[in-house]
């Protein structure tokens, strides 16, 4: 997992002008300042989760991702920020956010479904996250939906109310959140959504430029093929199942179809690579049971049921097995 430098930047800045030290920011994350420049740098998950986390502790505002949300401009999303500014209506530019989004952080992953005349974005941040960083993963959930409502005022001239936000955390500051979002908050929820009328989304924008969208578009498809074709399967296969199943393992046919490929083929390519299904699952599964009891105090029957294990019993014997102790 991870984000682009020019994410974490831009929050640096932000909570920066929100009161914290810069060099200070800089030191907690290890990040050199000289590094924020280089936009398409890719940070690792610790950084980049812990990042709410200082600033918070610097600032001492727990809206912080709130208030920086309503503040921010597209460039925060570079390229696919600028596809959006040129899309034709609000709903397009929508999908392109989706569309592009694992270029920028492999953290968070956004969804979009119709249902009547509603529409939800969802905001899904990864188990491991919220784990280990809960209050960092709701931060980046808020900026998002903030920051969201932010960018269809400037693109549409006008502002888009949601209908509706859920968020699944406990409730707090009802009124800023209300002020912010501009709807009815529920707190407690079973996902992190924003619902619009779909109507509203169909609003065009006004600076939509038919060649610029065609060229940040095909810019973007080509930016997104190269870092495929830069991948093995095995890491192709790793990151599909930390973000697109949340860190469980399907089974092998499963994944192969999400590739479009055979199972028989799948192995075959892991073979190639000097491993197999099989292992590659243990070692995410290991992966994810050494970060996640790191630092965090975790229940073994949590951990069994995040990793898609039936029970206790058989966590503590594939536990065991991979370290030589229980």
């Amino acid at each position: 997992m991870h984000a682009q430098m020019s994410i974490i930047r831009d929050i640096i800045y932000a909570a920066v002008a929100h009161g914290a030290d810069f060099y200070g920011l800089c030191e907690a994350l290890d990040i050199d300042p000289e590094d924020l420049n280089d936009s398409e740098k890719l940070v690792p998950f610790e950084p980049a989760a812990r990042v709410w986390d200082v600033a918070l502790e610097q600032t001492k505002d727990p809206l912080l991702g709130l208030h920086i949300g309503r503040e921010i401009s597209a460039t925060i999303l570079g390229m696919t920020g600028y596809l959006m500014e040129n899309s034709r209506t609000l709903q397009e530019a929508l999908i392109m956010f989706c569309k592009f989004n694992n270029l920028y952080s492999t953290m968070l992953e956004y969804s979009v479904t119709n249902e009547e005349n509603r529409t939800r974005i969802q905001y899904q941040p990864h188990t491991m996250w919220e784990k280990k960083f809960p209050e960092s993963a709701r931060q980046s959930v808020e900026i998002s939906m903030a920051g969201l409502l932010r960018l269809f005022y400037l693109m549409a001239d006008r502002k888009i109310i949601p209908v509706k936000a859920e968020l699944m955390y406990t409730k707090r500051y009802v009124r800023e959140y209300e002020s912010i979002l501009g709807c009815p908050i529920e707190f407690g929820a079973e996902r992190n959504a924003l619902i619009f009328n779909s109507q509203e989304l169909l609003s065009p924008i006004n600076r939509h430029d038919v060649s610029l969208f065609s060229f940040f578009n095909n810019a973007l498809q080509q930016k997104l093929a190269e870092r495929s074709a830069q991948k093995g399967l095995t890491e192709t296969i790793h990151d599909l199942i930390l973000t697109k199943f949340k860190g469980r393992v399907p089974p092998i046919e499963i994944v192969a179809s999400a590739l479009c490929l055979t199972p028989r083929s799948l192995q075959r390519k892991l073979k190639e690579e000097n491993t197999t299904f099989r292992n590659l699952g243990n070692e995410i599964k290991k992966e994810l049971t050494t970060r996640l009891m790191g630092n965090t105090p975790v229940k073994v029957k949590d951990l069994a049921g995040l990793l898609g294990y039936s029970d206790s019993s058989a966590f503590r014997k594939a536990f065991k097995k991979w370290n030589q102790r229980s």
